[in-house]
């Protein structure tokens, strides 16, 4: 999610350069699928669609330099710029709704682009995915993520509110708001934290340690006179 959002700013700020379109395509939260993404994208590299070449219909052949077009090439040519519109209007709305805008306008403009591209459905989805794979760590982070980007979304609106943003200085707040927050998640198997009595219990170097009961010549235990050796 938050490599499709920077992707999706990415792509409007460089006026939809080849890399950052690919980018946000590989996110794997929109709306095409894995066939869909391989198709645009190598029609894109072929050509090297880029800038306004996104905002008319892609009339090269999908194969390279030849000549004449199949009735199989009309469809793909056909496919091609049924993706195309599905790619560059939601980057067309975003970009005209942000330009010009208040931190708080453009906090609502990038939650109403995720809408448009479906992106909590699909993120739903990858959640799953996950699940049934038993990949729950990942599942787990992923039910989180939403929940943690509309909330930087909207205390960076509220703090902005009545401020003019420039789209690059946004997402230089959104960047330093995202880094500042903790992904940390419950350990997933039991050798992530352990419990057990002093005496007993031996961690190399742990990275957060409690100690409960702790008191003045119990811990640590005073040294205690030996009658190993006498005289």
């Amino acid at each position: 999610m938050i490599n499709l959002i920077f992707a999706a700013i990415d792509s409007i700020k460089s006026n939809y350069s080849t890399e950052d379109i690919t980018r946000y395509l590989k996110s794997g939260l929109t709306d095409l699928s894995t066939e869909e993404i391989s198709l645009i994208e190598n029609y894109i590299l072929l050509w090297e669609i880029k800038g306004k070449d996104w905002l008319k219909a892609f009339s090269m052949h999908p194969e390279g330099f030849k000549s004449g077009l199949s009735e199989k090439d009309e469809q793909i040519l056909i496919k091609l710029n049924e993706l195309r519109i599905k790619i560059i209007e939601p980057l067309e709305k975003l970009k005209n709704s942000v330009k010009k805008s208040s931190g708080k306008e453009i906090s609502k403009a990038i939650y109403n682009f995720l809408e448009d591209i479906n992106a909590s459905e699909n993120l739903k989805k990858f959640c799953l995915k996950n699940i049934n794979e038993n990949n729950l760590k990942i599942a787990q982070e992923c039910a989180r993520i939403w929940d943690i980007l509309m909330e930087i979304l909207n205390e960076t609106g509220m703090i902005f509110s009545n401020k003019m943003i420039p789209i690059s200085k946004y997402r230089d707040i959104l960047f330093c708001a995202i880094n500042y927050v903790d992904f940390s998640s419950i350990p997933q198997s039991s050798d992530h934290v352990l419990v057990g009595v002093v005496e007993r219990t031996y961690i190399s170097r742990p990275k957060i340690l409690f100690a409960i009961g702790a008191a003045n010549g119990e811990f640590p235990k005073a040294p205690s006179q030996s009658n190993l050796f006498t005289n």
